[in-house]
C-alpha cells in the first residue's frame, strides 16, 4: 500500500480539531478555555524554527506535525468557541485622534525600522531625501520616533506589546525619500499594511507579519538587493521588480502570493511539507531538483532567486496583471 506522506500533517489537524470540538461538547473543557487557544500561535514559530533546523534530515516532519497540532487547537478553539480571534477585529471600528506629525532628513545610507501595531499603516516614497510620519492613534498619542541621518526608528507609543490592543485603531502614514539607500525592516501585528516603495533604492527589505494582511509593492523599485520575511497567521502579496535579487520567506499558516513581471527569471526553492500547497506548475514554473524554475531562468539577463519555507502555507504565483490593485 502506498502511504502519502504529506496527508499525515493534515489527519493529525483534524485529529485535534474534532477533539477540541468533543472536549468542549463533553464538558471535559470549556468554551471560554477553548477560545483562548489562539494564544498558541507561537507554537507556529517553534513549528517552523524545527523545519529550518531538520530540513533534509531524519525527523524533517516533526516541525510539520507541532505546526498541525497547533493550528487543529487554535481552530478547534474558534469553532467551539464560537467567536474569532482577537486580534482580527482589534480596536473595533473607531478610527483614533489624529496626532502631530513629524518629518526630518537621511543621509547617504540609512536603515528605517517601522513596527506597527492593530490598524492601518501606508508607506509610499516621495523624491528627495526626507521622511514624514503623520496619522491617528488612540487619544492622538504620538508614535516613539528616533530620527538621525542614518537611522530612522518609529514604534507605537503604547510598549505594552503587539497583542495588548487600544481602544482605536490606529492609522499611520509613513513616506520614506527616494535618494538614499534605505535597509528597510517591517513589523505588522494584527493590522494591514500597504507599502508601495516605487524608487527607492533598497540594500534589503525585511517584514514580519504577524495575524494580519500585506500588500508589499517593490516593482518600481530603483534597487533591491535583498528581500527577507515572515508570515505569521497572516497573508502577503508581494510584487516583485525586474531588478537582480535574492530572498528568504518562511510562511506560518498563512498566504503568500509572488506577482512577477514578465521576462523576470525566477526560481523559487521550497521543501513539500504538511498542509502546504502552491500553485508553480500551474504557472509555468518548472521543477528543477528542490527548486522551481520559470522556463527562461537560465537566460534571463535579470533573476530572483527565493528560499521559500512554508508551514502549513499557501504559496501561489501569479502575472503583475493578476495581482494588479
Amino acid at each position: 500500500m502506498r502511504f502519502d506522506r504529506r496527508l499525515v500533517g493534515f489527519g493529525v489537524f483534524l485529529i485535534v480539531f474534532g477533539s477540541v470540538l468533543l472536549a468542549v461538547r463533553q464538558g471535559w473543557i470549556t468554551s471560554d478555555v477553548a477560545q483562548r487557544a489562539w494564544q498558541l500561535w507561537p507554537v507556529l514559530l517553534i513549528g517552523a524554527g524545527l523545519s529550518l533546523l531538520l530540513a533534509r534530515r531524519p525527523g524533517a516532519s516533526l516541525g510539520g506535525l507541532v505546526v498541525a497540532v497547533a493550528l487543529g487547537a487554535m481552530a478547534g478553539g474558534l469553532a467551539a468557541g464560537g467567536g474569532s480571534f482577537p486580534f482580527v477585529s482589534c480596536g473595533g471600528s473607531s478610527s483614533g485622534t489624529p496626532f502631530a506629525g513629524r518629518s526630518g532628513e537621511l543621509g547617504a545610507e540609512a536603515s528605517v525600522d517601522l513596527t506597527f501595531n492593530c490598524g492601518d499603516l501606508l508607506v509610499a516614497t516621495a523624491p528627495g531625501s526626507s521622511w514624514s510620519i503623520s496619522g491617528s492613534s488612540d487619544g492622538g498619542q504620538v508614535p516613539s520616533v528616533e530620527a538621525s541621518v542614518d537611522r530612522l526608528s518609529i514604534d507605537p507609543s503604547d510598549r505594552s506589546g503587539p497583542f495588548s490592543f487600544a481602544d482605536a485603531r490606529e492609522g499611520w502614514v509613513v513616506n520614506l525619500p527616494t535618494e538614499p539607500t534605505l535597509d528597510v525592516d517591517l513589523t505588522l501585528n494584527a493590522g494591514r499594511g500597504e507599502v508601495a516603495l516605487g524608487g527607492a533604492r533598497l540594500s534589503g527589505v525585511g517584514f514580519t507579519l504577524n495575524a494580519g494582511s500585506l500588500q508589499l509593492d517593490l516593482a518600481a523599485a530603483e534597487r533591491l538587493d535583498r528581500l527577507e520575511g515572515t508570515i505569521n497567521a497572516g497573508s502577503a502579496v508581494i510584487r516583485l521588480p525586474k531588478r537582480a535579487s535574492q530572498g528568504d520567506i518562511t510562511v506560518n499558516a498563512g498566504s503568500l502570493a509572488f506577482c512577477a513581471p514578465e521576462g523576470l527569471g525566477l526560481r523559487v526553492v521550497t521543501d513539500d511539507n504538511f498542509l502546504s500547497a502552491n500553485n508553480f506548475g500551474e504557472r509555468g514554473l518548472v521543477r528543477v531538483g528542490d527548486a522551481w524554475e520559470s522556463p527562461n531562468f537560465a537566460t534571463a539577463d535579470l533573476r530572483i532567486e527565493l528560499d521559500v519555507q512554508a508551514n502549513a502555507g499557501s504559496l501561489s504565483l501569479d502575472s503583475a496583471q493578476a495581482c494588479a490593485g
